[in-house]
């Protein structure tokens, strides 16, 4: 009896090369949102403020200077990518790449919300910096 030929298992080099430019993908992705996030971050902050949960990002903010949430965030976003990207071929790193990819889609679309709303938003953003709220932060030259 004649068997048709089975396909040979890929073997783990090919696997690791797709895997590789899988999270060179990802990665380019999630470097493209971060530093969109980070534009409109500086776009609300500068202007009318935001309301940051992020701590971190939070006392960055208080130094009243946009070039140091720039350093910063810029840092951490070539930090994430050159840890990804040395470790491309790596399960774990494809995990992690669509973790943060993820991550960051939500948030882009988080984003898109916020600035669909922010019209209605500007009144109540006003009363809560008017109140000193300790979450609510804005970069830029203070009126009061």
């Amino acid at each position: 009896m004649i068997r048709a030929a089975q396909p040979l298992p890929p073997s783990s080099a090919s696997l690791a090369g797709t895997r590789a430019s899988r999270v060179l993908w990802l990665v380019g992705l999630t470097v493209a949102v971060a530093f969109a996030d980070l534009y409109m971050t500086l776009i609300h902050a500068t202007s009318v403020g935001l309301h940051e949960a992020n701590p971190l990002a939070r006392a960055l903010m208080l130094y009243n200077c946009p070039w140091v949430v720039v350093a910063f965030r810029s840092l951490t976003i070539i930090l994430f990518a050159l840890v990804l990207f040395r470790a491309r071929t790596r399960p774990s790193a494809e995990i992690a790449a669509w973790t943060c990819a993820l991550v960051m889609v939500w948030l882009l679309f988080r984003w898109n919300e916020y600035n669909s709303n922010a019209q209605e938003l500007t009144t109540a953003l006003a009363l809560i910096d008017e109140h000193n709220l300790t979450d609510f932060v804005s970069i830029g030259p203070r009126d009061k």
